[in-house]
């Protein structure tokens, strides 16, 4: 799904061949463009592939529904965003986008500008200063990471040598928080595993105390939800140690 086909494209005859739901009359139908940012239109279109079960390039155009006012509002239940949708067959799509609590506001979909922040593991201070006097970091001010292909994919960043395999410092940023050449579907993860094999490390209380240095890998993990020519994530700022 292009931005210039999301953005456009509204007249959206109104017909509701193939809908999810059915919406009160009467309505307002705006193009996507018209009430949120491309960006969230993008995470919008992306979130309304998943739920039809069908990719997002057979999204052909994305619209916001208005219904009239509840006359029984809900205090704290939060206003829902209805999507409408149209798909490469034609058909017509009511969707519910719900947008509620501490966990909505980490949603593409939900957020007014969104961002996409890398999600690691979760550091704890070493104690071993001998071991740590001998551990090697893994420090990236940049990388470019391409990518030619939708899916779940992996990217070794490189390795590092921890003090006793305990993490200090986990860290990294994208060069853009909403890349233009790619739309991810969910977060980003930047996951430390040991050469020696076994489950990235989370923390010490679940990876263990190990005695002198351990290496270890680190690479990113992501879903591509679209990919476009020339498509890469550029990330800042990468530390490991």
């Amino acid at each position: 799904m292009s931005r210039r086909i999301a953005a456009g494209l509204l007249a959206l005859g109104l017909a509701g061949a193939g809908c999810s739901i059915l919406l009160p009359e009467p309505v307002a139908i705006d193009p996507c463009a018209a009430k949120f940012t491309a960006e969230r239109c993008e995470a919008i279109g992306v979130w309304a592939a998943g739920s039809l079960g069908i990719a997002p390039e057979q999204i052909a155009a994305v619209a916001i529904v208005t219904p009239p006012p509840d006359p029984n509002p809900v205090i704290g239940r939060g206003t829902p965003v209805m999507v409408r949708v149209v798909t490469a067959d034609g058909s017509t799509h009511d969707l519910t986008l719900q947008c509620l609590g501490v966990a909505g506001a980490f949603l593409p979909e939900c957020m007014p500008e969104p961002r996409i922040e890398p999600v690691g593991a979760t550091p704890v201070p070493a104690i071993d200063h001998a071991a740590e006097a001998a551990a090697v970091p893994l420090e990236l001010p940049r990388i470019e990471i391409p990518i030619d292909k939708v899916g779940e994919q992996r990217f070794v960043l490189g390795e590092a040598t921890l003090a006793n395999g305990v993490l200090h410092e986990v860290s990294a940023s994208l060069g853009e928080p909403w890349p233009e050449s790619v739309v991810l579907r969910g977060a980003i993860h930047l996951e430390i595993r040991p050469k020696s094999g076994g489950d990235p490390i989370e923390n010490i209380y679940v990876h263990g105390w190990r005695e002198g240095v351990e290496v270890v890998e680190a690479s990113i993990a992501f879903n591509a939800a679209i990919v476009r020519p020339g498509a890469h994530l550029t990330l800042v700022g990468v530390v490991v140690r």
